[in-house]
């Protein structure tokens, strides 16, 4: 059993939630869009995520660098 099954297997018997949602990403995938008012919480349970500003132009700037074990 790789660590992310380990991982999502604890997390759902530990927690008591129905909305509890454990997903995986590959890299460059997009976790989440800027939503206002978003009611969401989000741990990063293994890797390296960052925050992107995207402009009009397509610059993309780099807000926040995130590791393992970080909420959001």
């Amino acid at each position: 059993m790789d660590e992310f099954r380990v991982i999502n297997t604890f997390i759902e018997e530990k927690i008591d939630c129905p909305k509890l949602k454990i997903k995986e990403f590959k890299k460059s995938d997009t976790i989440t869009s800027f939503i206002e008012n978003r009611r969401e919480l989000c741990v990063l349970l293994s890797g390296e995520a960052e925050l992107i500003r995207s402009d009009f132009n397509g610059d993309e700037t780099v807000l926040e660098h995130f590791l393992e074990d970080t909420i959001f």
